[in-house]
């Protein structure tokens, strides 16, 4: 805090204070405006799970979710998951299978481009949906900002994998039809290419 002097309007010379604020918190600004005006964002600032952390927490809970074990190994498992063109869409094409990889994946004029936004071997991998064409809805770039995310766990000799896709949610136009969709593929297609090595792509 600084301390100096002004001279008002009736030439009236008046002390003043200048607070100076150092950021706790990253931007963007209105993040810092919220932390700085929010009693909660301060108290859970210092604690294990932020509020940010818990808004997150809560659109995966309301997101498409399924759970999938299996007895083959969490190698084979998370390799599968990069197969993209063997369990869901023939016409795939990019790199699923590093960190910052891009792929497209096609259903005639249908296609939703994704970026690898995390990728740990064996264990998670997340895919961010960066642009899409869905001509069936009205807004046809509904998944756009969208992420998947592949989970891969080990227990009990057997392979756990947890498959969520955050931001597909009751409220929006899609989630009927692409629940239908997921389904189709992540436990079925998916589940049987783990199983016998030959999945049912579109």
């Amino acid at each position: 805090m600084a301390n100096g002097k002004i001279i008002d309007a009736y030439g009236v010379s008046r002390e003043f204070q200048t607070l100076q604020f150092q950021r706790l918190v990253p931007g963007p600004m209105e993040r810092v405006w919220a932390f700085l005006t929010h009693g909660e964002l301060r108290r859970n600032r210092n604690s294990t799970t932020s509020i940010f952390e818990k808004e997150i927490n809560m659109e995966t809970e309301n997101s498409y979710h399924r759970d999938l074990t299996t007895p083959a190994s969490a190698g084979k498992a998370f390799n599968a998951i990069g197969s993209v063109g063997d369990w869901w869409a023939k016409d795939t094409k990019g790199n699923t299978r590093k960190l910052g990889g891009v792929f497209t994946v096609r259903f005639g004029e249908t296609f939703v481009n994704f970026k690898v936004a995390e990728y740990q071997p064996d264990r998670k991998v997340t895919w961010e949906v960066t642009d899409c064409y869905l001509p069936w809805l009205d807004d046809k770039t509904e998944w756009k900002n969208t992420s998947v995310h592949w989970e891969v766990s080990s227990k009990d000799k057997l392979t756990e994998i947890a498959f969520t896709h955050v931001g597909l949610q009751p409220q929006i136009e899609c989630y009927e039809n692409c629940v239908k969709g997921w389904d189709q593929y992540v436990l079925g297609s998916f589940k049987k290419l783990l199983a016998t090595g030959e999945g049912s792509p579109g």
